[in-house]
C-alpha cells in the first residue's frame, strides 16, 4: 500500500524527468555562454572524448561483467562500489581510443578538408 500508484514505466513521469535534464542543460550552457560559469577542463576533456566513450562502453561494460560472475559468487559484492568501479573500469578505454583513434582521425580529415577548400579557379599566386 505504500508503494507508487502508477507504474514505473509510467511515460508522463520520464518525460518529466527528461524536461527537468533538458532545462538543466540549457541553464548550464547559457551559464556557460554568459560566462558566469566556468567548466574544469578535466571534464572539457571527458566532453571531447564522449562519443569514443558512447562507443566502447558497452562493450568493456559486458567484459567487465563477465569478470565480475566468478569474483561474485565467492564474494558479496557491494552494489555501489562496483557500479562507480565498472563505470570508471569503462570510461578509461573511451578516453584511450579517443586520443589514440578519433582526434588523430579527426585532424587528417580536417586537413584533407582544408586542402579541398581551395579555389580551383581564381587568381594564381606566383
Amino acid at each position: 500500500s505504500f508503494g507508487p500508484h502508477v507504474p514505473i514505466e509510467w511515460p508522463p513521469r520520464h518525460l518529466g524527468y527528461a524536461f527537468g535534464a533538458a532545462l538543466t542543460l540549457y541553464g548550464l550552457v547559457g551559464a556557460e555562454e554568459a560566462g558566469t560559469l566556468r567548466v574544469p577542463p578535466v571534464l572539457v576533456a571527458v566532453g571531447t572524448c564522449s562519443y569514443s566513450i558512447y562507443l566502447t562502453q558497452s562493450t568493456v561494460l559486458l567484459v567487465v561483467e563477465q569478470g565480475l560472475r566468478p569474483l561474485s559468487r565467492a564474494v558479496t559484492l557491494q552494489p555501489e562500489l562496483t557500479f562507480l568501479a565498472a563505470v570508471c573500469v569503462a570510461v578509461v578505454p573511451g578516453i584511450a581510443f579517443s586520443l589514440i583513434v578519433e582526434q588523430p582521425l579527426l585532424r587528417r580529415l580536417r586537413h584533407g578538408l582544408a586542402l579541398r577548400r581551395r579555389p580551383v579557379f581564381g587568381p594564381k599566386s606566383s
